[in-house]
This record gives structure tokens, sequence and C-alpha cells, in this order.
């Protein structure tokens, strides 16, 4: 009797382990993981959001043309404005 007891307990002692790992992993994949990636992705847009105003900025001062290198080409930006002076 004692041994059937024991079994009982020991059985539903692993399945609420079970239950709460499956709970977690669900909680995980479900809430956690696409909060941060969202967070991460927002953040890289508004990166280059920064460099593009930054890039426009200095074009529009029309010192000298701005290089920027895409791959292994190399472009010079300048502002129109700066052309019709």
């Amino acid at each position: 009797m004692k041994s059937n007891k024991k079994n009982r307990g020991l059985i539903i002692l692993v399945l609420s382990i079970f239950v709460l790992v499956l709970l977690v992993t669900l909680a995980y994949f479900f809430a956690i993981k696409p909060a941060i990636t969202g967070h991460i992705i927002n953040a890289k847009g508004e990166g280059y959001q920064i460099a593009v105003l930054q890039l426009a900025e200095l074009a529009k001062s029309c010192e000298e043309p701005i290089p920027v290198t895409v791959g292994d080409e190399t472009i010079y930006l300048i502002g129109i404005h700066c052309l019709q002076n």
C-alpha cells in the first residue's frame, strides 16, 4: 500500500515538473522571444534612420562630397543645391 502511494506521489511530481517546464518553454517562445526580437528590429531600424539622416546633413553642408562605400563600390554624395551654386 505504501509503495503504491509513493509511486503515485512520484508520478505526480514528475508530471508537475514536466508541465512546469512545458509552460516555461511556451512562455519563452510565444512571449519573451518575440518581445526581444521586436526590440532588436526596432533598434536596428532606428540606427539605419540615424545614419541616413547624418549622411543627408553632411551632403547638405556643401563642404565636399561624402564617400559612401557599398560592397566594393564607392559613391560620392553631395546635395543637389550645392551643384546649382
